[in-house]
């Protein structure tokens, strides 16, 4: 496993970003560190999507962590996974009000 620093562009999704980055590479990322500022979050339900819910403002990221498997890379049967996009994040901020 190597390190890889991610400077992920003002506006840009993060989560969709990491995933981009692993499906170009063909590889699959473990998200042990990440932190910023962020601002204006929109969270999304992970089956359907659909926004959840927004926040607005700056906050500071205190915490993500995360994989991604990219199955293609590792050749897994697909019978074998019940969901074919594996993709785990948390993401824990901090903003003015704690």
């Amino acid at each position: 496993m190597k390190n890889i620093i991610l400077d992920i562009p003002i506006e840009n999704d993060v989560v969709e970003s990491i995933i981009d980055f692993a499906m170009c590479h063909e590889a699959r990322i473990d998200a042990m560190k990440g932190y910023d500022l962020v601002s204006d979050i929109i969270l999304l339900e992970s089956d359907s999507r659909v926004s959840a819910f927004q926040l607005d403002g700056s906050f500071n990221v205190l915490s993500l962590v995360g994989v991604y498997l990219n199955l293609d890379y590792f050749r897994v049967p697909p019978q074998l996974v019940n969901d074919l996009l594996s993709t785990v994040f948390a993401l824990q901020l901090s903003g003015s009000r704690g």
